[in-house]
C-alpha cells in the first residue's frame, strides 16, 4: 500500500527533474531553505515575484510547481512524523542526488519541532466545558409587559482552550423551555455517542 508521503514523493519526482536542473547547489540550498523557513513562520510567505527575482534563471512556472510540491513534502512529512530515513528513502526514490537530501533535511531537521508546533494550532480544536453554573432568576418587568414574574436561567460555563490552561467564561440567559430544548438535545447527542461507541 503506498503512503501519501510516498505519493508526494513521487510529485516531487517529475517536478524536480525539470526545476533542478536551472539551480546551482547553492541556489537548490537556499531555495529549500525558503521553502521550510516560510512554511515554519509566521510571516507572510514569498511571493513568486520575490522568488523570480531571486533565482531568475528558473522560469516562474517551474518555481511555482516546485516550490508548492516542497511545501507540500515538508507538510506530509511533519504531519505524519515521518521519520529521517522514510523521508531520505522518499527522496532518493524520487532520483534526488546526496547532496541535495542533506540540502533538505539540515534545515528540515531544525525546523520540524516548530512546524509541528504550528499545524499542532492549526485546525478546529474546541475547547472543553470544565465547570457549569447556574442560578434561577425571575424577570420582573419587560419592554412589552409592565409587570411579569417569569422564570429566567442564568447559565455560565467554564470551558478551557485546548492550547491554554486559562479557563474562560460563557454566560448566557434562557427561558424554561429554552433550557429543557437544550437539556433534550444534549441527551441526544450522549445517546449518539454512546450507540456510536458501541459498534
Amino acid at each position: 500500500m503506498e503512503l501519501p508521503i510516498q505519493r508526494v514523493g513521487q510529485s516531487l519526482t517529475n517536478v524536480t527533474l525539470t526545476a533542478v536542473s536551472g539551480f546551482s547547489d547553492d541556489q537548490l540550498k537556499d531555495f529549500l531553505q525558503i521553502c521550510i523557513e516560510d512554511v515554519a513562520s509566521d510571516a507572510d510567505a514569498h511571493s513568486l515575484d520575490q522568488l523570480v527575482q531571486h533565482f531568475s534563471k528558473i522560469t516562474p512556472k517551474t518555481l511555482k510547481e516546485f516550490y508548492s510540491t516542497v511545501v507540500g513534502f515538508v507538510l506530509e512529512c511533519v504531519r505524519q512524523d515521518a521519520d529521517l530515513s522514510t523521508i531520505k528513502t522518499t527522496l532518493e526514490d524520487a532520483n534526488w542526488p546526496a547532496n541535495h537530501i542533506d540540502a533538505f533535511l539540515t534545515p528540515f531537521q531544525t525546523q520540524r519541532a516548530v512546524i509541528q508546533d504550528r499545524l499542532a494550532r492549526t485546525g478546529q480544536l474546541f475547547s472543553q466545558i470544565v465547570d457549569l453554573d447556574w442560578k434561577l432568576d425571575y424577570c420582573l418587568s419587560s419592554s412589552e409587559r409592565e409587570k411579569s414574574l417569569t422564570p429566567c436561567y442564568t447559565v455560565q460555563l467554564k470551558t478551557k482552550p485546548v492550547d491554554s490552561d486559562q479557563l474562560d467564561d460563557c454566560q448566557f440567559q434562557c427561558t424554561v423551555e429554552e433550557l429543557q430544548d437544550m437539556l433534550a438535545k444534549f441527551k441526544d447527542c450522549c445517546k449518539s455517542v454512546e450507540r456510536w461507541s458501541q459498534q
